[in-house]
């Protein structure tokens, strides 16, 4: 532009149309490739790209149509040749990127399924949680509360004396419940008189043979009076301590030793009413079996959640980064809660790993050798995030 001004305008030659084609050649074509690769490799998901391109492809053509128009005459053989390429090329290409935008089809033309990873519109990360076998999804710098869906779609009516392990077995599922007016009044005279009475074991977490409707009232998700509530299952922990809430004394239980490498070990045909397939149970290094436990979703030492903090690019040779992956390269900082199993401002790479052991090594060639702990809350795998959760960028569902 600069040289279009200073030959034409200030020394006055007649270069105009020699340096218009110079710049449409350096600058106008190699933008409008850009471009168009641009629009091809986000699969149209940046509409400036799109725009961009369609400008100078527009602009390109234009100007090719207007020589073609008022200068086709006193251009030469070549350059008339140039000029249809040039305005046949523009139009093609401007044609073929507005369907194709307009069609949503950029990710068939570049072939996206050998990435085997659609580019896709999340707004937010999609999040596997192994122990569940379950997805949700979370926002990056954001405390993302999870609420499990029920396994079933009426509440069940207990009594004040079922407890969880009897109801439903060994299990990590969330399960909606009805409890009945007056279990508190009745906890409380029947106390008295037999050893057999509803009792509460935990203080937020409950031991699995405790009351489910006590244990309600007692962290406050359900009144004296009952209602309908959602109990959550999940692992368990090296102790249940004792405290007094909303009329309540629960009672005190050592299980393990806290700081025990664990293990999650299948238990299937686990006893109860609603019997569950296949359920993680947590072993320590040492073969105690620690039982499962539950506990409601409305405390703050219990409330499951997803906190994806950061994520920061790894070396393209760094463990974990998969050929082909390139979202393999990013590492997040996680700190979840989730059945009991919990990470603090772990390190969790994003990728499918599928459903990784709770113990270093395993036959997952990603597993990063590191390990999960029995703690006071349930189970650390602060060193091992991916048995707690992953991040799949490749699923379409957020």
């Amino acid at each position: 532009f600069v040289c279009l001004l200073a030959f034409v305008e200030c020394l006055k030659k007649r270069l105009f149309h020699k340096i218009m084609a110079i710049r449409m050649v350096f600058s106008s074509v190699p933008c409008a490739v850009l471009g168009t690769v641009i629009v091809l490799l986000s699969e149209g998901r940046h509409p400036l790209a799109v725009v961009t391109a369609l400008w100078v492809l527009f602009g390109t053509g234009l100007y090719c149509a207007t020589l073609k128009v008022q200068w086709f005459q006193i251009l030469s053989t070549r350059a008339r040749v140039l000029v249809d390429v040039g305005l046949f090329l523009s139009v093609l290409t401007f044609c073929a990127v507005a369907i194709v935008f307009a069609t949503g089809t950029t990710g068939d033309v570049i072939g996206r399924s050998a990435f085997e990873c659609a580019v896709n519109s999340n707004e937010k990360m999609p999040v596997y949680i192994p122990p569940l076998q379950e997805w949700t999804c979370a926002s990056w710098s954001e405390s993302e509360t999870i609420f499990r869906q029920p396994q079933n779609s009426e509440p069940i009516k207990l009594s004040c004396a079922d407890t969880f392990v009897g109801l439903f077995g060994v299990s990590m599922n969330s399960h909606q419940v009805e409890c009945p007016r007056g279990c508190l009044q009745l906890a409380a005279a029947e106390s008295e008189f037999s050893a057999t009475a509803a009792k509460v074991v935990g203080c937020g977490a409950y031991s699995e043979d405790s009351s489910v409707c006590l244990s309600a009232v007692h962290a406050g998700a359900l009144p004296s009076t009952g209602g309908v509530t959602t109990v959550y299952g999940r692992v368990g922990l090296a102790g249940f301590t004792a405290c007094t809430r909303n009329s309540v004394a629960s009672q005190s239980r050592e299980v393990a030793d806290g700081g025990s490498s664990v293990v999650g070990v299948p238990v299937t045909g686990a006893g109860g009413r609603m019997l569950q397939s296949v359920t993680p149970r947590v072993v320590t290094s040492t073969g105690a079996v620690v039982p499962n436990a539950f506990h409601f979703n409305n405390l703050p030492s219990t409330r499951e959640f997803v906190h994806l903090e950061s994520f920061s690019v790894t070396a393209s040779d760094d463990i974990g980064v998969v050929d082909g992956e390139t979202w393999s390269r990013l590492q997040a900082v996680v700190t979840s809660r989730i059945a009991g199993v919990e990470v603090n401002s772990g390190a969790v790479r994003l990728g499918s790993y599928g459903n990784v052991e709770l113990v270093p090594g395993g036959s997952n060639s990603r597993t990063i050798d590191s390990r999960c702990f029995l703690s006071a809350t349930g189970v650390d795998c602060t060193e091992h995030g991916h048995a707690a959760v992953q991040l799949d960028v490749c699923q379409p569902e957020c």
